[in-house]
C-alpha cells in the first residue's frame, strides 16, 4: 500500500507561491476564508507598486511598476486554495511577480492585481469610487 499513497503523492498538483497583501497577510484573515498556508514567509515584491485605489474602502492593489517594491507575505498554498483564493479575489486577475525573499533568495510568485482600463482606472468591479482605506 505504500507505494499506491506514493503515486497518489507524485500525482497531486505541485503547491503555489503567492504573495500576500493585505488582509492576506493575517493568519486571522486567511483561517476565517478556510484557507492554509503551507508555509509562509516575509517577503518583497519587486518590479510592483502598492496602492489602496480600487473603491469606496480603497482595497489594496499590486501593479507593475519597474523599480518599485513593498513588503508583504509570501505563502506557498495548494492547489485547492489557489482555487478557492481565485474566487474569493475574483475582481482581480493573477499576475506574475518576482519576490524576493528576506534571506535573499528570489522566487517566481503569483499576485492579485486589478486590470486597469483607460488612463490606469480600475475595472468597473471596484466601482467607479476611489476612497481611504478602512480600518479593516
Amino acid at each position: 500500500m505504500a507505494g499506491a499513497g506514493a503515486a497518489a503523492a507524485a500525482d497531486a498538483p505541485a503547491p503555489l507561491l503567492y504573495f500576500a497583501i493585505g488582509s492576506m497577510t493575517n493568519p486571522s484573515s486567511l483561517a476565517a476564508r478556510k484557507l492554509r498556508p503551507l508555509r509562509s514567509w516575509p517577503a518583497e515584491a519587486l518590479d510592483l507598486a502598492l496602492s489602496f485605489d480600487l473603491g469606496a474602502a480603497g482595497m489594496a492593489d499590486a501593479q507593475p511598476c519597474a523599480g518599485a517594491s513593498f513588503h508583504g507575505v509570501l505563502h506557498e498554498m495548494s492547489a485547492a486554495d489557489m482555487a478557492a483564493l481565485d474566487k474569493i479575489e475574483s475582481a482581480y486577475a493573477r499576475i506574475s511577480a518576482r519576490v524576493r525573499k528576506y534571506d535573499g533568495e528570489v522566487v517566481e510568485a503569483t499576485v492579485y492585481s486589478c486590470p486597469r482600463g483607460a488612463g490606469g482606472k480600475p475595472g468597473s468591479a471596484f466601482g467607479a469610487a476611489s476612497g481611504k482605506t478602512t480600518q479593516r
